[in-house]
């Protein structure tokens, strides 16, 4: 429904056949489901107002900043524990229970 939101009117029901195919080859949905949920996704979309479909656009944008700062802070986190973790040494010998204890 998004990605329906940020093609211009004119141009939704062609880009369906896409939309299909992304639902069929990232969740697997069959070919015929596919199509029903990007057929209801434009009859949703078309049964939007123009500012329904502006305020969706503005969320959408706001929902995309809040992932990028979400993602810098986990990378961030992430980077943090392997290189507290490459200041440690295991032993080949050490029990799991150990390790886990430092």
């Amino acid at each position: 429904m998004f990605h329906l939101i940020s093609v211009p009117q004119d141009e939704r029901a062609g880009s369906l056949e896409d939309i299909e195919q992304s639902l069929v080859r990232d969740t697997r949905l069959h070919v015929v489901e596919a199509h029903a949920v990007a057929e209801l996704a434009l009859q949703s979309v078309d049964a939007l107002s123009t500012e329904q479909v502006a305020s969706l656009g503005k969320r959408l944008a706001a929902f995309h900043a809040h992932l990028e700062r979400e993602w810098s802070l986990l990378a961030t986190r992430y980077e943090l524990l392997l290189k507290a973790d490459s200041t440690r040494e295991f032993s080949t010998t050490s029990s799991p229970s150990q390790i886990s204890n430092g």
